[in-house]
């Protein structure tokens, strides 16, 4: 059920999710049935209720959902996604930064008030995260270096305090960053802090944008300490992970290393690191801003063919945003009406149309804002042909491609 509700919110049934959480709270009273479903109620389906109602800025819905349910279902989990919640909405709406840490302040004693409720590691790691989106970087150096619960040994919220430090406008607070980044190495050397893979990942992603960014930072720190900082990395970072090498290769990209980024990727797969769909269009992006054939002869050469549709598709927006429809029908072409590999030891048989409706609704979509009226016609004509071939193969996926291009066809008809 847990999962069921966290679908009907992120598509969009809110009133569907709701319909479904008041069943399960208050059951069919007075039936066999109903005390079944009473039972299946958890903090955990509570806490996705709060979270989701959350995502949809609906926080007064989510105050009294919470509010109403049992004291025995509201565990500090439910209480830190209300305020996790509270913080992101706060920080999209106009409210301003004292406004919106005191309404968050408010919101948190109204836990110790109303279930005598503690704050723990994660509550914190919550308001350090809000005080750093506000701006109020000293507010939250301050309130970690109070050490409340033990945060000074908890790396997810070292982690917070370095990102929201390195990442300040205020060259003051990248300097004290970098002191903190400093003072990490030495307690993790001197073993009084055990240091994650992600934390680590974390001082690298800084240390690569003060030696690669195009852009002057706001505070720079001693060569020294970034040499012994760089040093204690490599000495320290997981070998074989792929995010770590995720983090290079991204960053090499941005510094405008393509040949190293393609032999570091090169290199992972050699490792059987094999590259995450994510990183290799990232890859796949960054070659086609130079040239789409060689973007395609990388896709071809060296992706799984599992990764083609969402590969292609960042080759083939990039083509139309550019009104290279030659391009554009090329990569279209290249594998309809389907794509599919055959089954291996280590991966089940895959087929799936080609292009898939992802790449057409973003090429309408295009299309349409271009004013390139006849292109945009002959993807329709192009989907109906192609909505005739997979359909009975790939019901599933042609029922997408199908939804797709009613959508378009139906607009063109209004238009």
């Amino acid at each position: 059920m847990q999962f069921l509700l966290r679908a009907l919110f992120s598509e969009g049934h809110r009133s569907r999710a709701m319909d479904l959480y008041i069943y399960l709270l208050h059951g069919a009273a007075g039936s066999d049935s109903g005390r079944l479903v009473k039972a299946q109620m958890t903090p955990e389906i509570l806490c996705e209720v709060v979270s989701g109602l959350c995502r949809h800025s609906q926080l007064d819905e989510a105050y009294a959902t919470l509010m109403d349910a049992g004291r025995e279902h509201r565990s500090i989990y439910v209480w830190n996604a209300y305020f996790d919640g509270l913080a992101n909405a706060a920080f999209s709406s106009s409210l301003g930064s004292e406004r919106a840490l005191e309404r968050l302040r408010q919101a948190m004693r109204r836990m110790e008030t109303a279930d005598g409720v503690e704050p723990d590691i994660a509550t914190r790691s919550i308001w350090l995260r809000a005080c750093f989106r506000f701006g109020s970087w000293e507010a939250g150096e301050k309130y970690f270096r109070s050490n409340h619960a033990g945060m000074q040994q908890d790396v997810v919220c070292w982690d917070t305090v370095i990102r929201g430090q390195l990442t300040s406008p205020d060259p003051v607070a990248q300097k004290v960053g970098w002191q903190l980044v400093d003072e990490l190495v030495k307690r993790v050397e001197a073993g009084t802090l055990a240091a994650d893979a992600r934390l680590l990942e974390t001082v690298l992603q800084h240390i690569l944008r003060h030696l690669y960014s195009h852009f002057a930072p706001a505070y720079a720190p001693n060569t020294d300490v970034v040499r012994r900082i760089f040093a204690w990395l490599a000495a320290s970072l997981p070998q074989a992970r792929h995010n770590t090498f995720a983090v290079v290769i991204g960053w090499l990209l941005a510094a405008g290393r393509m040949d190293d980024a393609l032999e570091l990727h090169e290199t992972m797969r050699h490792c059987a690191l094999w590259p995450s769909k994510s990183l290799n269009c990232m890859v796949v992006r960054a070659i086609a801003q130079q040239s789409a054939a060689q973007s395609v002869e990388f896709i071809e050469g060296r992706l799984p063919r599992q990764h083609f549709n969402a590969a292609y598709f960042a080759v083939l927006k990039l083509a139309v945003q550019r009104r290279d429809y030659d391009e554009a029908w090329c990569i279209i072409d290249r594998h309809y009406p389907e794509i599919s590999a055959a089954a291996t030891a280590d991966s089940p048989e895959y087929s799936a149309p080609f292009p898939d409706a992802t790449m057409y609704s973003t090429a309408l979509r295009l299309t349409s804002e271009n004013g390139d009226h006849r292109q945009h016609r002959l993807l329709l004509d192009r989907m109906q042909a192609h909505l005739a071939v997979v359909t009975d193969r790939l019901p599933l996926a042609a029922g997408r491609i199908a939804r797709v291009y009613g959508f378009y066809r139906n607009r063109q008809q209004i238009l």
